[in-house]
């Protein structure tokens, strides 16, 4: 409430007073007032105000007192009662005025408190001899209750106090009727929430009685100095109790007379200052306030000399009360009994007080009242009745039927989650049949990004576990990678053996991923089929964004561990789907096991703890309860990596913050593509390596990644996943960012610039969130169990249920055609993923083709000039005085020559080597005119006879290249003119644009290329018989072979042609804007 409540209350008293019924079957009694205590929390006055104003015998007076303080004023409202008998009437019933005050009360330690204060501040009349005492949300259950107190009191004049009978809310279930002593505590020996079936109402003196509802003679409170503030509101009434029972006065319960306690604090719905909690869900426990109580009323039931003792007892007890409590995954409760002990020193002073009044006010001893004490076998039986009740609160009872379906429901859902485990084990044995079998020989299994190694399992401890890395020299002071660890452990299934331990990972990962994702959708879907096809879905993403191809074990330990881990988050919050008549509820085992499984996710990638954080954060706003354990669960991956965060913390003007960015693969921007602000095209093209060139795969893979996106859009807009599907778009999101992030960050630097960071860990982050979403539109998904029932007219046999036919269909074919659609997903992606793996073999295939025809080519053009240069030398040196000058002189210049040649093929090699893939083209805008002119200089500086004309269009030509490459194909171009073609003595370079290519031309007048050798130009190579025809020294092949793989890596074509008029003509075109043609994995 706010500061209306004052207000509040008053509405509330007027509109009850308002809505009572008029009857003359009302009296009032004038000597006893009702006290009600209001809070902020208001939900429950109404009810209690109204159920006191429908008592067969009123109270003379009704006080209100507001524990808000707003009231400043007391307030006065006033309503007669006229009793009429059922007897003949002999005169007219006089009118009984029923007052109704309201008083505002500020600062009540407790219950009691707020009573006294309340009836100083209007003042007790003079006919006032009892107090009725109630909190806002403990109402009289039967109109009767009142009266019944009364005549009890009529009838025991002994009792100095009367206390009613406790149920809950509904009056259904007992919550206590009297407490009695027990070893320094009390006992109800009622079992808290069993029916109400009248087994205890022959109960009279005991103990101690709840003041909620209780009658409390004025007089007693006067004799006993009444309930003291210090015990709180959970103990106050034991400690007047036993003082007046101590003190020779009988504590009375009255079983007939009923209240009904919502018991709103006890049940953690409203807070310790009084307010609201509106979440069912988000519940205070109030264990603490509970256990502070039971401790005050121990330390003041035995005498002083004994409390020492009883503290040192209690730092004993409170270690022993703290494991228990965590074995039952009570953490909160762990913490409250390690406190105790030290709680119970503040509270010495107040224990000392209270210890002493008592002394004060007591007569008898408690043994010396052993009807109001509990023996042990009665407290025995007791507890054995709680734990029985407690134990069948949580369970099902099932008929055998249904209990044979469930068995079967369990069997078919296991059998299909073994099933798609077991497809996605034998695919990758199947696709790595070669691998499996060397890496069970021993060998260590390598790729383009994972190195091999040869360690043994000592060294990977003390490299896992020092704080010097061995990066490049000597080493730096740097933590390693938290990776490492889990090889370790892996290592020790395998003996020891690292490099078996790799290989068993590879293997195991792709069932354990299917596993894991099969548990993540079951948080969401209890439907078989959609569980075991977004598992296998989840596993065809690994194939697809090619982590067997590479051997990528980092991100096959985040593929399996990172399902899991949100399976078990949900699971530790409750929130999760189950089969029929099972409720969920919140696990701190869970809790335990989610962050166990985050570990080797931020081990393997450390760059997700930055998306993990964003999503748990995010979920704070959608989870209603048990958020401090949510928000404990990535703390252990965080420790893990927290020498990393250190590291990158202490040393981040270094630049040391990107090694989060970074994980033990090796680094290559052939693979993970230069540091760009990378968009969507960049994300298909880097993770799932589609790019413009992909043909028609290219668009199924992108539909196919259209249609999950669409369906999970779908459970955004799903009344009953409203929370979830928010919660994991939340992952979705987080995991784009840092996949965008990742891909504009810098890691490492190899020969062809700046390495970026993966996109892949984001990328599967965000998928992970967006497969989860589509197993949400299945629903519950699961075929109930019904029973049978016969037609009482008909007789017929049919089954149970509310649903309609037309219904049941409709979902049924709704979740057929999602299966569907989500088995031809898992079906073309792998297909995309083994024609991905076919292309790239056939790449390879050609690549290795091209270096076998160049080797060829080069070892005969480079074993010729050294022959005549080795020849000319051994003739200088054993004739060098026979020789003449000129001789010697000619020597010199062929070997010079021959020298000059050996240069041009170095420099076609590393023409070769600076263009491995298209992804080490550096392309810039360069000036055509201006490659032409660069080109021609350096070509007369070798051949200053043979005369070079250039021609270009008039308006400059912006060309996207690699300047000093296209330079080599035109040099090696114009070389290959005049050194085969005999009579060249003219070459022509001409340049132009058409159909948005440019094209270079270079002509010669020579004599051409001879028919035979055209089909074969490009190839790398000429054979023996060729060679022949040409009559050749050199291979013209080797240079270019060269020139079109240079063209080609640039996008563009390459041909050649014997002119008209004489000589020969090679052109070759190159694409005017840069697009997609430039891979970037």
């Amino acid at each position: 409430m706010n500061s209306n409540a004052s207000s509040d209350i008053q509405t509330i008293v007027t509109d009850v007073l308002n809505s009572r019924p008029y009857t003359h079957r009302q009296d009032v009694d004038m000597s006893v007032a009702a006290v009600i205590t209001a809070q902020h929390d208001l939900r429950f006055l109404a009810s209690t105000v109204g159920a006191v104003l429908a008592q067969r015998m009123l109270p003379g007076m009704i006080v209100i007192a507001d524990c808000t303080g707003q009231i400043e004023q007391p307030m006065q409202m006033t309503f007669d009662v006229i009793h009429s008998s059922q007897d003949v009437l002999t005169e007219v019933p006089e009118a009984k005025t029923v007052r109704v005050i309201l008083v505002g009360v500020k600062q009540a330690a407790s219950f009691m408190d707020a009573v006294t204060r309340a009836m100083d501040q209007i003042g007790i009349d003079a006919g006032i001899r009892a107090l009725w005492t109630l909190h806002d949300d403990s109402r009289p259950a039967d109109d009767r209750c009142f009266e019944t107190l009364l005549d009890a009191w009529r009838n025991t004049p002994t009792a100095a106090l009367l206390g009613a009978k406790q149920l809950d809310w509904q009056a259904k279930n007992l919550h206590n009727v009297g407490l009695y002593a027990g070893h320094h505590d009390v006992v109800s020996l009622v079992v808290d929430g069993e029916p109400d079936q009248e087994q205890y109402d022959g109960r009279q003196d005991v103990l101690s009685v709840s003041l909620s509802g209780a009658l409390v003679p004025l007089a007693t409170l006067r004799a006993f100095e009444g309930a003291d503030p210090w015990f709180g509101t959970f103990a106050e009434s034991t400690d007047l109790c036993r003082r007046i029972c101590l003190g020779g006065g009988r504590v009375v319960v009255v079983p007939q007379a009923r209240i009904a306690h919502r018991r709103a604090r006890f049940e953690g719905i409203r807070s310790k200052n009084g307010r609201p909690v509106e979440d069912e869900d988000g519940r205070i426990d109030p264990y603490l306030a509970v256990r502070e109580a039971n401790a005050k009323y121990a330390y003041t039931d035995m005498h002083r000399s004994w409390w020492p003792l009883l503290w040192l007892w209690s730092i004993i007890q409170s270690l022993g009360l703290a494991v228990l409590c965590l074995a039952r995954k009570q953490p909160y409760h762990a913490c409250c009994e390690l406190a105790m002990p030290w709680r119970a020193l503040l509270r010495l002073r107040g224990a000392w007080r209270a210890h002493a009044r008592l002394r004060r006010q007591s007569k008898v001893t408690l043994k010396s009242l052993s009807t109001l004490s509990a023996n042990h076998r009665q407290v025995r039986e007791w507890l054995d009745r709680r734990r029985a009740l407690r134990d069948q609160r949580d369970v099902v009872l099932l008929s055998p039927l249904e209990k044979d379906h469930l068995r079967k429901r369990l069997l078919r859902r296991w059998g299909l989650a073994f099933g798609a485990a077991l497809i996605a084990g034998i695919w990758i044995v199947v696709l790595y049949w070669d691998v499996l079998r060397s890496v069970c020989s021993g060998a260590s299994m390598y790729s383009a990004q994972l190195l091999p190694t040869g360690a043994s399992f000592t060294q990977l401890l003390h490299t896992a576990t020092t704080s010097w890395s061995y990066a490049s020299g000597t080493g730096i002071s740097a933590p390693n990678a938290p990776w490492l660890l889990v090889l370790a452990l892996a290592s020790v299934l395998t003996g020891g053996h690292v490099a078996g331990a790799v290989g068993l990972m590879f293997f195991l990962a792709a069932p354990l991923m299917v596993f894991s994702f099969w548990a993540l959708a079951g948080i969401f879907t209890r439907s078989d089929a959609v569980r075991c096809v977004v598992a296998l879905a989840w596993f065809a993403l690994a194939l697809s964004m090619g982590l067997y191809d590479d051997a990528d074990a980092t991100m096959l330990t985040v593929m399996v561990f990172l399902p899991a881990a949100f399976a078990f988050s949900f699971r530790a919050v409750g929130m999760y789907r189950t089969e029929d008549l099972v409720n969920p509820h919140a696990s701190v085992q869970a809790a335990a096991v989610a962050a166990l499984c985050f570990i080797p996710v931020v081990a393997a990638q450390p760059q997700l703890l930055l998306p993990l954080m964003l999503t748990f954060l995010g979920f704070l706003l959608f989870v209603r309860s048990h958020k401090p354990a949510l928000l404990l669960i990535p703390l252990p991956a965080a420790f893990v990596c927290a020498p990393t965060l250190v590291n990158a913390v202490r040393f981040a003007s270094d630049g040391t913050w990107r090694q989060l960015f970074g994980s033990v693969m090796l680094p290559s921007s052939a693979h993970d593509g230069k540091p760009v602000v990378a968009n969507l095209s960049d994300l298909l093209l880097r993770v799932f390596g589609i790019g413009a060139d992909g043909g028609a795969w290219r668009y199924v893979a992108v539909s196919i990644l259209a249609l999950i996106v669409l369906l999970a859009a779908v459970s955004l807009v799903l009344p009953f996943v409203l929370r979830v599907s928010r919660m994991m778009w939340v992952a979705v999101f987080a995991g784009l960012a840092t996949a965008l992030l990742s891909a504009a960050i810098a890691v490492a630097v190899d020969v062809d610039g700046p390495v970026s960071g993966s996109m892949l860990p984001g990328t599967t982050y965000a998928m992970m969130g967006l497969l989860a979403c589509i197993c949400m539109m299945s629903g519950g998904a699961v075929r109930r169990f019904v029973m049978l029932r016969q037609h009482e007219k008909t007789g017929a046999v049919e089954i149970e249920g509310r649903g309609s036919k037309a219904v049941s269909i409709a979902s049924h074919v709704g979740r057929a055609v999602l299966v569907c659609l989500l088995a031809v997903s898992v079906v073309v992606g792998t297909l995309t993923t083994q024609i991905k793996q076919q292309e790239k073999l056939r790449a390879e295939a050609e690549r290795e083709k091209m270096r076998g025809n160049l080797l060829r080519a080069v070892s005969h053009d480079i074993r010729t000039p050294l022959t005549a240069i080795v020849g000319g030398i051994d003739t200088i040196l054993e004739n060098g005085s026979q020789i003449s000058p000129e001789t010697s002189r000619d020597l010199l210049e062929n070997m010079r020559d021959e020298s000059n040649w050996l240069i041009g093929v170095v420099e076609n090699l590393l023409s070769v080597t600076r263009m491995s893939g298209a992804s080490n083209i550096k392309k810039e805008l360069e000036a055509g005119e201006e490659v032409l002119g660069a080109a021609s200089m350096k070509f007369k500086r070798h051949y200053p006879a043979v005369e070079v004309s250039i021609t270009a269009p008039d308006t400059l030509l912006m060309i996207p290249m690699d300047i000093i490459l296209i330079e080599q194909v035109l040099i090696n171009l114009m070389e290959n003119a005049v050194q085969h073609g005999k009579t060249t003595t003219r070459i022509e370079l001409r340049l132009s644009s058409a159909g948005g290519l440019a094209v270079f031309e270079v002509a010669d007048n020579g004599c051409g290329i001879e028919k035979e050798l055209l089909p074969h130009l490009f190839e790398g190579y000429l054979t023996r018989d060729q060679e022949e025809i040409s009559d050749q020294r050199r291979n013209m092949g080797i240079g270019l072979s060269v020139c079109m793989s240079i063209v080609q890596a640039h996008g563009g074509t390459m041909r050649a042609e014997n002119r008209k008029k004489g000589g020969a003509l090679l052109q070759f075109s190159l694409p005017l804007e840069e697009n997609s043609h430039e891979h970037q994995r």
